[in-house]
């Protein structure tokens, strides 16, 4: 379980605080120890962190009073590939990449659909924040 990420330099992203009416955005200019303590408050209520240089990527979220991280190795194919979305409170667009997998059974056997046919299908297993891209809004006040 990640306790702590020290967000540097090589990383983009944000951070969101219970406390706050807008997130902190990182955009590979300042460096900040997150330490993820479930008793503190106020609380990151979501955050979602690139680090480019190792190509990682962060999803923080706190539910019910527990802290779920989900760290991602990210590939330069999936960098390249990924979508851009508008952001609600953030003046640059969000890219995100949607991983799809066949679901296994315990035996790593791919496991049949029965809606189809009992083929293996495509299932979504992550959505990887993989940076910003281009500025949309100017920075609100």
């Amino acid at each position: 379980m990640v306790k702590e990420i020290n967000i540097t330099k090589d990383f983009q992203g944000y951070i969101w605080m219970s406390d706050q009416s807008k997130p902190e955005m990182f955009d590979c200019d300042k460096e900040r120890l997150l330490i993820l303590d479930n008793n503190k408050n106020p609380f990151v209520i979501e955050g979602q962190l690139y680090d480019k240089t190792h190509k990682k990527s962060y999803s923080v979220k706190y539910v019910d009073g527990e802290y779920l991280v989900m760290p991602y190795d990210v590939t330069d194919n999936e960098v390249k590939n990924a979508n851009s979305y508008f952001p609600n409170r953030m003046t640059k667009k969000l890219f995100f990449y949607q991983r799809w997998e066949v679901i296994k059974d315990k035996k790593s056997k791919e496991k049949g659909d029965e809606y189809c046919e009992n083929m293996p299908v495509l299932e979504p297993t992550g959505f990887v924040f993989v940076g910003f891209g281009e500025q949309v809004r100017k920075e609100e006040q």
